[in-house]
């Protein structure tokens, strides 16, 4: 499940940029299983300046290197973290 997270931007920034990622990955097969979570953090640097990033997390490496190459082109920084292993929540029958 690739996990898309919007650090230090304000709440109507981070959803016009969570609305901009899901309009670039709309046609990719791993749509349905992608989320976008936004965190209401300030991230400053020393001198006080903004610098909000994407963080990308990842179970699955298989679209790692495309969701990269896409996520570029938004002009903000990137991280991207592998994660070792996902645990979904159990399905109610």
């Amino acid at each position: 499940m690739p996990n898309i997270e919007i650090h230090g931007l304000a709440m109507d920034q981070a959803s016009q940029l969570r609305c901009r990622i899901f309009q670039l990955l709309k046609d990719k097969s791993y749509i349905d299983e992608t989320v976008v979570t936004v965190y209401p953090d300030v991230v400053e640097d020393k001198n006080g300046n903004s610098q909000p990033f994407i963080r990308v997390v990842n179970d699955c490496q298989a679209h790692t290197e495309e969701i990269l190459k896409l996520l570029q082109s938004l002009g903000i920084d990137i991280e991207h973290m592998q994660l070792s292993s996902f645990i979904p929540k159990k399905q109610s029958k």
